[in-house]
């Protein structure tokens, strides 16, 4: 029962195949229906694990108040990229006569956490129950079964606790409750075991949580949430948001693009380290499904403002910084082969390396030197960050050149350069060309994806810089 995330899907571009075009694909799984509901995946194993309100012959048939099916755990093994076996009940220990899952695991996939109603029967579809409350519980696998099922220490009848997520190591518990005390609707609260036992639920904080409703909790290895909400601006009904944690503070959610994000309800996304393939919920073709999804381009999100290499600098001599009563002149002269006369000169140099300066004073009226100042040895060095190479200023239509050669990030192995215009245009290479069709100022982002030498796994480096779009017309 060992939890491998791995979500066989195999995607293979070239740097140059890719133009401008949307961030992600989707695709409907197999598996799901058009009568039945199925969502809240979670990978276990060879299988996709997830809730449905489908009919199974092991039990007997429950409904609720809108006369559907309650809901139980189903697992269907994946036999490819793109297919799936037909579903079964999961476990059926953990299956009771009333609303069962979302489900969880930790990395051994012996240890579960689960809801489960509590009282009465009522649907968990990323909300609390209208009809009755539900509670989270855990189980241990043992011997082909699931035994040691125990209440939540903070399962309480007055209020829900739902879609948990269980960090791979088994520390954290992350899930959403309509508890009193947080911002309204369901918040996301995160629980840490210790001594034994899960500590006081903290609330994920008012960047994370709104009025609304935010559930579906997840994280993956690389420590980015993503999470639903209806509370945050977006495309209507629930939406896919994403966060990174800086610090002890999450940043501002990055609202996901279409097509993972719709009009309708969008929620419980999963994705491996890189958020370059996963899954995730959707009832946008009129009951719940889950799609497999890929990303094309990724969104670049909390981009560091592009910092200027400066190679410009200003010589004096401080031995005689004082005017040219002495009749005499001064010459420095660069390691670049330069040549500038003055007590005090500017020189750029014209790109970043080890360099000299060296001052010669001569007699005005014999031209003999009679001081020769030791060099100026000194090292000029660029700025660690991706660096956006193009023209500040452009026309409207006109096709301007966008360089990532002169990036700076020693000890990182680039993978991928992604370039996001502000346009709602993106495209993928190290060199690119683009045309602004319309007149205006955009925050133009270069990310370099890649791995450093630390082995802390796949990162994205992100910058922007502003370029200005000028129509001619206008001149």
């Amino acid at each position: 029962m060992k939890l491998i995330f791995a979500l066989f899907l195999i995607y293979l571009f070239s740097e140059s195949s890719l133009s401008a075009q949307a961030h992600y694909s989707e695709r409907k799984t197999n598996f799901s229906s058009s009568e039945y509901d199925e969502f809240s995946p979670v990978v276990e194993g060879d299988s996709i694990v997830f809730c449905s309100d489908r009919q199974n012959e092991l039990f007997i048939k429950h409904v609720g108040s809108d006369k559907k099916g309650l809901l139980n755990i189903f697992f269907a093994r994946i036999s490819d990229s793109s297919r799936y076996q037909r579903p079964n009940i999961f476990g059926p220990d953990l299956n009771s006569p009333y609303n069962n899952g979302p489900i969880t695991f930790d990395s051994s996939g012996t240890f579960a956490i689960y809801c489960r109603n509590m009282v009465t029967r009522t649907k968990t579809r990323g909300k609390a129950g209208e009809e009755g409350n539900i509670g989270l519980f855990s189980a241990e696998y043992k011997n082909g079964s699931w035994v040691n099922i125990k209440p939540f220490k903070y399962n309480n009848p007055s209020y829900s606790n739902i879609t948990p997520f269980l960090t791979s190591d088994g520390r954290y518990l992350y899930f959403s409750s309509d508890m009193p005390g947080g911002f309204g609707g369901t918040d996301i609260y995160r629980c840490e075991y210790e001594n034994d036992g899960w500590s006081k639920p903290i609330n994920l904080g008012d960047v994370i949580n709104t009025s609304g409703n935010e559930v579906s909790p997840f994280i993956n290895l690389s420590g980015d949430l993503f999470f639903a909400s209806d509370g945050h601006q977006g495309l209507g009904k629930k939406d896919l948001f994403m966060s990174k944690k800086q610090g002890k503070e999450w940043l501002k959610p990055l609202h996901i693009d279409p097509p993972l994000n719709s009009e309708f309800d969008d929620f419980s996304l999963i994705t491996d380290n890189s958020f370059s393939a996963g899954y995730f919920s959707s009832d946008r073709d009129g009951t719940d499904d889950i799609f497999s999804f890929k990303t094309l381009i990724p969104q670049l999100y909390d981009c560091d403002s592009l910092k200027r290499n400066n190679y410009c600098y200003r010589f004096w001599d401080n031995k005689n910084p004082g005017s040219d009563s002495l009749k005499a002149d001064y010459e420095w002269q660069f390691s670049d082969g330069s040549v500038i006369k003055g007590i005090s000169v500017e020189h750029c140099f014209q790109s970043s390396g080890h360099y000299w300066a060296l001052l010669k004073i001569s007699d005005t009226a014999t031209g003999e030197t009679f001081v020769v100042r030791d060099s100026i040895i000194f090292e000029i060095n660029d700025y660690v960050q991706p660096y956006i190479t193009s023209k500040d200023t452009l026309y409207v239509s006109e096709e301007a050149v966008f360089s990532a050669l002169k990036s700076n990030l020693p000890g990182f192995q680039p993978e991928e350069y992604i370039w996001d215009f502000g346009d709602g245009k993106s495209v993928i290479g190290k060199d690119v060309t683009h045309k602004f069709i319309n007149a205006g100022v955009y925050n133009v982002k270069l990310g370099i994806k890649g791995k450093s030498g630390d082995n802390s796994g796949t990162k994205t480096n992100c910058v922007f810089k502003q370029v200005c779009i000028i129509n001619m017309k206008d001149l």
